[in-house]
Protein backbone atom coordinates (compact mmCIF):
# COMPACT_ATOMS: atom_id res chain seq x y z
CA UNK A 1 0.00 0.00 0.00
CA UNK A 2 2.72 2.46 0.90
CA UNK A 3 4.53 1.45 -2.42
CA UNK A 4 1.22 2.25 -4.54
CA UNK A 5 0.06 5.50 -2.28
CA UNK A 6 3.58 7.13 -1.69
CA UNK A 7 6.28 5.72 -3.84
CA UNK A 8 4.64 5.23 -7.12
CA UNK A 9 3.08 8.58 -7.26
CA UNK A 10 6.47 10.38 -6.63
CA UNK A 11 8.22 8.82 -8.87
CA UNK A 12 5.80 8.36 -11.59
CA UNK A 13 3.74 11.68 -11.57
CA UNK A 14 2.49 10.53 -14.99
CA UNK A 15 0.41 7.63 -13.36
CA UNK A 16 -3.86 8.00 -12.79
CA UNK A 17 -3.90 5.25 -9.82
CA UNK A 18 -7.12 4.58 -9.03
CA UNK A 19 -8.36 5.13 -5.66
CA UNK A 20 -4.54 7.09 -4.37
CA UNK A 21 -6.53 9.25 -2.27
CA UNK A 22 -8.18 6.25 0.08
CA UNK A 23 -5.05 4.86 0.26
CA UNK A 24 -3.36 7.88 1.19
CA UNK A 25 -6.01 9.05 3.50
CA UNK A 26 -6.05 5.52 5.35
CA UNK A 27 -2.01 5.34 6.17
CA UNK A 28 -2.35 7.34 9.35
CA UNK A 29 -4.76 4.35 10.57
CA UNK A 30 -2.81 1.35 9.01
CA UNK A 31 0.41 2.84 11.11
CA UNK A 32 -1.62 3.30 14.19
CA UNK A 33 -2.63 -0.37 14.01
CA UNK A 34 0.81 -1.74 12.96
CA UNK A 35 2.33 1.01 16.04
CA UNK A 36 -0.22 -1.00 18.57
CA UNK A 37 0.81 -4.25 17.26
CA UNK A 38 4.67 -3.61 17.73
CA UNK A 39 2.94 -1.92 21.29
CA UNK A 40 2.97 -5.76 22.14
CA UNK A 41 5.64 -7.43 20.55
CA UNK A 42 9.47 -6.42 19.55
CA UNK A 43 8.27 -8.37 15.77
CA UNK A 44 5.51 -8.63 14.27
CA UNK A 45 5.15 -12.49 14.79
CA UNK A 46 6.27 -12.55 18.04
CA UNK A 47 9.90 -11.46 20.04
CA UNK A 48 12.38 -12.98 17.28
CA UNK A 49 12.09 -11.46 13.61
CA UNK A 50 10.47 -13.78 11.05
CA UNK A 51 9.82 -13.32 7.62
CA UNK A 52 6.75 -10.94 8.09
CA UNK A 53 8.99 -8.38 9.47
CA UNK A 54 10.92 -8.65 6.27
CA UNK A 55 7.85 -8.61 4.06
CA UNK A 56 6.73 -5.67 6.50
CA UNK A 57 10.13 -3.57 6.26
CA UNK A 58 9.75 -3.67 2.55
CA UNK A 59 6.89 -1.38 2.83
CA UNK A 60 7.61 0.57 5.84
CA UNK A 61 11.32 1.05 5.43
CA UNK A 62 10.89 3.36 2.81
CA UNK A 63 9.18 5.66 4.89
CA UNK A 64 12.12 6.43 6.97
CA UNK A 65 14.12 9.64 6.59
CA UNK A 66 17.10 8.10 5.87
CA UNK A 67 15.48 6.01 3.29
CA UNK A 68 13.18 7.83 0.70
CA UNK A 69 11.10 9.61 3.53
CA UNK A 70 7.66 8.98 1.80
CA UNK A 71 5.86 9.68 5.51
CA UNK A 72 6.68 10.84 8.64
CA UNK A 73 7.15 8.32 11.19
CA UNK A 74 7.84 10.56 14.04
CA UNK A 75 4.47 9.92 15.83
CA UNK A 76 5.26 5.92 16.32
CA UNK A 77 7.98 5.29 18.44
CA UNK A 78 7.07 1.74 18.26
CA UNK A 79 7.17 1.74 14.36
CA UNK A 80 11.10 3.51 14.81
CA UNK A 81 12.08 0.73 16.89
CA UNK A 82 11.14 -2.19 15.55
CA UNK A 83 12.66 -0.53 12.51
CA UNK A 84 15.55 -0.19 14.25
CA UNK A 85 15.94 -4.22 15.22
CA UNK A 86 15.19 -4.57 11.75
CA UNK A 87 18.20 -3.41 10.84
CA UNK A 88 20.29 -5.51 12.82
CA UNK A 89 18.46 -9.01 11.14
CA UNK A 90 21.52 -11.02 9.35
CA UNK A 91 21.52 -9.49 5.21
CA UNK A 92 19.80 -6.35 6.35
CA UNK A 93 22.74 -4.19 5.04
CA UNK A 94 23.76 -6.01 1.57
CA UNK A 95 19.82 -6.34 0.91
CA UNK A 96 19.31 -2.85 1.30
CA UNK A 97 22.55 -1.28 -0.37
CA UNK A 98 20.48 -0.30 -3.79
CA UNK A 99 18.25 1.72 -1.74
CA UNK A 100 20.86 3.49 0.02
CA UNK A 101 22.66 4.59 -3.27
CA UNK A 102 19.59 5.44 -5.00
CA UNK A 103 17.65 6.93 -1.83
CA UNK A 104 19.01 10.86 -2.27
CA UNK A 105 17.40 10.53 -5.77
CA UNK A 106 14.23 9.19 -4.30
CA UNK A 107 13.91 11.72 -1.72
CA UNK A 108 14.37 14.62 -3.67
CA UNK A 109 11.66 13.26 -6.28
CA UNK A 110 9.68 12.98 -3.25
CA UNK A 111 10.24 15.97 -2.19
CA UNK A 112 9.02 17.95 -5.53
CA UNK A 113 6.05 15.89 -5.58
CA UNK A 114 5.02 16.56 -1.84
CA UNK A 115 5.83 20.57 -2.67
CA UNK A 116 3.46 19.89 -5.30
CA UNK A 117 1.00 18.40 -3.79
CA UNK A 118 0.28 19.58 -0.28
CA UNK A 119 -2.51 16.66 0.80
CA UNK A 120 0.79 14.82 1.70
Amino acid sequence: MITIALFAPAMRPDLQIPGIEAKINALPKVFARFEALLGESEYVAGPSPTIADIVCYCEIGQCSVEMFGLFDLSKYPNILGWMERCKQIPGYTQAHELCYQIAPMVRAKVQTFNSLNSKL
